[in-house]
């Protein structure tokens, strides 16, 4: 029995040195006039290349917006880490809800994320937005 325990402590310690380690302490989204606003604080950052914004709306899947490269300072929780992503590209669809949230990508393994709780926001969208999308899109 207590070598199964030691086994499994060994293991316990040596993966998580191998995965990607960040702890999302704080995650909001703040919406302005025809823009989103995404806030996120980190605690803690071991192993992580960057942080993946995706939106969705009711419905539909979670597309990717950009990836938000992980600097290089260390976040304690005295001292967290606040990044920002500003999402600019809402003016389309008028009247929806908003679903954001952040993946964690990880140095070594591209196919390996880590998503963060969902956010809901519903951001004020400007008419002129939308009717110059409307007709820019009959141009394409």
């Amino acid at each position: 029995m207590r070598k199964v325990l030691i086994l499994l402590v060994t293991f316990l310690v040596a993966t998580s040195f191998i995965y990607a380690d960040a702890v999302i302490v704080e995650f909001r989204c703040t919406p302005g006039f025809n823009r989103v606003q995404l806030t996120w604080r980190v605690s803690q950052e071991t192993n992580v290349k960057g942080y993946l914004v995706e939106r969705r709306t009711d419905g539909q899947p979670y597309t990717p917006l950009d990836l938000v490269k992980a600097t290089s300072a260390i976040a304690t929780p005295v001292n967290p880490k606040t990044y920002t992503f500003v999402d600019r590209s809402i003016f389309k669809p008028t009247g929806k809800t908003f679903y954001y949230r952040i993946g964690i990508k990880e140095i070594d393994r591209e196919d390996v994320v880590s998503y963060s709780s969902e956010v809901m926001v519903s951001p004020q969208i400007s008419g002129v937005h939308h009717t110059w999308g409307s007709i820019k899109a009959m141009f394409r």
